[in-house]
């Protein structure tokens, strides 16, 4: 395959047609992409973009809008990313991990590394139903947004987690008011 994109700019309509699979497609070929970063300020160590997708057949189920995530065009920022592992952690997820767990999760339509270039293709779940409020198990009347301010993979909330007395991560719950 080619040689990685480096921005959301650089994904190119001949490697988006090498990338993806025909299932992705659905047979198509991508005539035309169109990036538009999103989340703009918010990381430091990666680049988030929806990318719009044409078809030169397009079908009801041909996919015409994914997120991008790259590692940042910031070599000190790309750095600090590298040394703490976050691309292969985060490659590592959506490779070993998410096709174990019982998460709704974006799928991942393309998953790459090479040397310190990463790329992740995702399904858009801007427009999913249940995005917007806390995933159903935890959903209480009466529960605030203030309480609910960690953001999954999935765009759906979580609740805030705290650390223990020994370091480690506790999830906590919303508990019932009388």
């Amino acid at each position: 395959m080619n040689a990685l994109p480096t921005s959301s700019q650089a994904i190119t309509v001949d490697w988006l047609n090498i990338a993806l699979s025909d299932e992705v497609r659905d047979g198509a070929r991508v005539t035309k992409v169109d990036a538009e970063v999103i989340g703009e300020g918010v990381g430091f160590i990666g680049e988030v973009a929806r990318l719009t997708l044409t078809y030169d057949a397009p079908t009801p189920s041909s996919t015409t809008s994914m997120i991008s995530k790259l590692p940042t065009t910031n070599e000190g920022f790309k750095h600090l990313g590298l040394m703490l592992g976050f691309y292969e952690k985060e490659s590592g997820f959506f490779r070993d991990v998410a096709p174990e767990i019982q998460l709704r999760i974006p799928a991942c339509f393309h998953n790459a590394a090479h040397d310190n270039d990463f790329i992740l293709l995702l399904e858009d779940l801007a427009d999913a139903p249940g995005t917007s409020s806390p995933p159903a198990p935890w959903r209480k009347p009466g529960w605030r947004s203030r309480r609910w301010r960690c953001f999954m993979p999935t765009g759906g909330r979580t609740p805030v987690s705290r650390s223990s007395r020994h370091g480690s991560p506790v999830r906590t719950a919303p508990t019932s008011r009388s």
